[in-house]
């Protein structure tokens, strides 16, 4: 029996436009919007999840308890008071959540540490951070809605037949270079970022045997995860 052809469409670019427009205006909560009263793991957990959804990762959770615990004993973060998170808890969890992507536990540690030596109280850290996610998101943002537009607005002129097929392949192509730019970028960053952290010297006042052993089980985690996905991948081919 003779394949069917599928279709192809510009769905998936324009899927990516609304997307980079509904997040070009992201902000974090500013901190006297933050919970007044503390809140318990799962309060917690919904809320700092919900907050970050934009910029979540699929389905799955961007922080969980597992995590938070981890980040209490590796003294990341101050013990909960009676078993509840305040503001500065929720705070350091939203910048940890999303630090955590290109960084270790050790390494937002030793970041973390630098806050006494600016001399700054932690509802003015937290709004030097939340300006610079914010800011860095939307130029991020504007930059890819101009080409993203440019892209499907090219493909989109093309006349029916072999020729709009062929534009469509493009687009998508072109979407494809763009992902690898970011990606490089990304990783030269993150490379730079890590040698200037590790420049700041040992001089860790969490637990540093905890946080190498804490590291130790994500690792684990995040091979049987590639595992999985690689599984998933070979059997869709």
């Amino acid at each position: 029996m003779e394949e069917e052809k599928t279709e192809l469409t510009l769905s998936g670019i324009e899927g990516l436009l609304s997307y980079l427009e509904s997040l070009s205006d992201f902000e974090l909560p500013p901190y006297r919007e933050l919970p007044p009263v503390r809140l318990y793991m799962e309060q917690v957990l919904e809320y700092v999840n919900n907050v970050l959804r934009p910029l979540g990762e699929g389905n799955g959770q961007t922080i969980t308890s597992f995590m938070v615990n981890n980040y209490v004993k590796a003294r990341i973060i101050k013990e909960p008071e009676g078993k509840r998170y305040g503001k500065e808890q929720l705070g350091y969890l939203m910048a940890i959540a999303v630090l955590k992507r290109s960084l270790s536990m050790t390494e937002i540690g030793r970041l973390l540490e630098m806050e006494g030596a600016l001399g700054k109280g932690k509802e003015e850290v937290y709004g030097f951070y939340r300006t610079l996610l914010s800011d860095f998101i939307a130029e991020r943002t504007s930059s890819l809605q101009d080409k993203t537009r440019e892209v499907l607005q090219k493909a989109s002129l093309a006349p029916e037949g072999e020729e709009r097929e062929q534009a469509f392949r493009d687009a998508y192509g072109r979407i494809a270079l763009l992902a690898i730019r970011l990606a490089v970028r990304s990783s030269i960053d993150q490379t730079l970022a890590r040698a200037m952290i590790s420049s700041l010297g040992e001089g860790s006042t969490f637990d540093a045997l905890f946080v190498k052993k804490a590291e130790g089980e994500e690792e684990k985690e995040e091979e049987r995860l590639t595992e999985r996905e690689a599984k998933r991948l070979s059997e869709r081919r």
